[in-house]
């Protein structure tokens, strides 16, 4: 069993008895431990005078689990301390069961990615710095330019500190025609732990100081706010620094550019005029909080900020996805004497959804037509038909449209409150009897 510090991990063996062992004895422990006791169970209660102090709190039995006949120890935010050899007695049967947790770490905050620095500058280029600090079990630290290729580190030093976590840094000289494109750093460990994907780490460099930032995602819907938002780490107030957001896709390029805490609209483009403006609260904490109002699908694209003052230059770069969603809209589009057949219709998607229709018991109907445009401004419209038996109309139906980019969900349920097939029935119900209820489901990730 692997984990990572801070994890929630669960140990787990099957008697294979497929009863409830819940009265049973069930003894979790460490040999390495004094006591030894990791958890204790006994008639569907926990034995806690005997728990060793560095489990007490942390560790339960799962009792549906237990009916079946599986032993699932929960052990929740997972230390360094816990990694050994755990042995579980289940006394009703005499059985020992082993189970070896490994703990590796990747810390968290600041120190979890690795950091790169300016070591030094000579006439050929730059010697960077690249270090990376609490992590188990040991990583391996190696740097990468922007083809992919692996480059030559001309220091590498890795220490253990007193909680047995490493800290792994190491040099690289960079060649001043090089420093145009991105170069990577990247720890990684083995034993099957491994560190979340590194991302190629933008730099410029202006003067003396050299700052770095990794590649963001961030989403949204057409017609949302947003704000791009990047964290300079300098806690001091920024707001009179050159602060530049462009796209390199637009001529002109300017997204956004403020100087001496005031905007220079004469070199914005012309699409982001009156829909963009810089958060004064953030920049007196040293975040720049790009706020883009109204959002567009030709806004989607990569997003630069370069951000200069006297004596450091950062910069960021992060991508913009759009989306877009509206709820469906149901119509009749004609009827007879078996029944009628409604159309469904979603307008201004994007990336393309998919539509369906489904019963009250939820299960998919087969519709008659479907049909997707897409508008001039990338946008796609949706529409379907289905052909549905008067002897099932007392029962709701719904209209879903789904795209899974975005995870966006939205319906629209339809049903039929008389009974009768008469023509006045049917003019009654196309007149006032015709109920439709949405809903959305929004379940959106960063």
């Amino acid at each position: 069993m692997r984990a990572l510090v801070g994890d929630n991990v669960i140990l787990s063996v099957d008697t294979q008895t497929s009863s409830d062992i819940g009265e049973a004895i069930v003894e979790w422990s460490r040999k390495d431990l004094a006591p030894d006791i990791v958890h204790l169970h006994e008639n569907r209660r926990t034995i806690f005078e005997h728990q060793n102090p560095a489990y007490r709190g942390r560790t339960m039995l799962s009792a549906e689990d237990l009916e079946m006949g599986i032993i699932s120890l929960k052990l929740p935010n997972v230390r360094q301390a816990d990694e050994g050899n755990y042995t579980c007695l289940f006394k009703s049967k005499e059985n020992k069961y082993f189970v070896q947790l490994l703990v590796g770490k990747i810390a968290t905050g600041a120190a979890s990615s690795p950091v790169i620095t300016l070591e030094d500058y000579t006439s050929s280029g730059l010697v960077l710095d690249c270090r990376a600090k609490g992590w188990y079990p040991e990583p391996k630290l190696s740097w990468w330019n922007a083809d992919g290729h692996l480059l030559p580190a001309v220091t590498m030093t890795s220490n253990q500190d007193p909680d047995r976590l490493y800290n792994i840094s190491s040099t690289v000289e960079v060649e001043w025609e090089s420093l145009s494109r991105p170069f990577t750093c990247r720890v990684h460990q083995e034993l099957g732990l491994c560190s979340p994907s590194s991302q190629p780490l933008f730099f410029l460099f202006i003067g003396s100081s050299l700052c770095l930032g990794e590649a963001h995602t961030i989403r949204a819907l057409v017609g949302d706010d947003v704000t791009l938002s990047v964290d300079t780490e300098t806690s001091s107030d920024i707001g009179d620094d050159l602060i530049y957001w462009y796209r390199k896709d637009l001529d002109p390029d300017v997204v956004l550019l403020q100087e001496n805490g005031r905007t220079a609209y004469e070199y914005q483009n012309l699409a982001y005029r009156d829909r963009t403006m810089l958060s004064a609260e953030d920049l007196v904490r040293g975040i720049i909080s790009l706020k883009l109002f109204h959002v567009r699908l030709a806004d989607e694209g990569k997003y630069n900020c370069f951000v200069r003052s006297r004596e450091n230059a950062y910069s960021f770069q992060m991508s913009l996805l759009v989306g877009g969603a509206s709820s469906p809209v149901t119509t009749i589009k004609h009827f007879n004497s078996h029944g009628v057949v409604l159309g469904c219709q979603a307008d201004g998607w994007y990336p393309q959804p998919e539509l369906s229709w489904w019963n009250a018991d939820g299960l998919p109907l087969p519709a008659v037509t479907m049909n997707t445009t897409q508008d001039l401004d990338r946008l796609y419209n949706i529409f379907s038909t289905l052909e549905v038996e008067w002897e099932s109309l007392s029962r709701p139906i719904t209209c879903r449209v789904h795209h899974g980019l975005f995870n966006q969900t939205r319906e629209r349920e339809v049903y039929y409150s008389e009974g009768g097939r008469s023509v006045w029935d049917v003019t009654h119900w196309l007149m006032q009897e015709f109920y439709v209820k949405s809903s959305c489901i929004w379940s959106v990730s960063t």
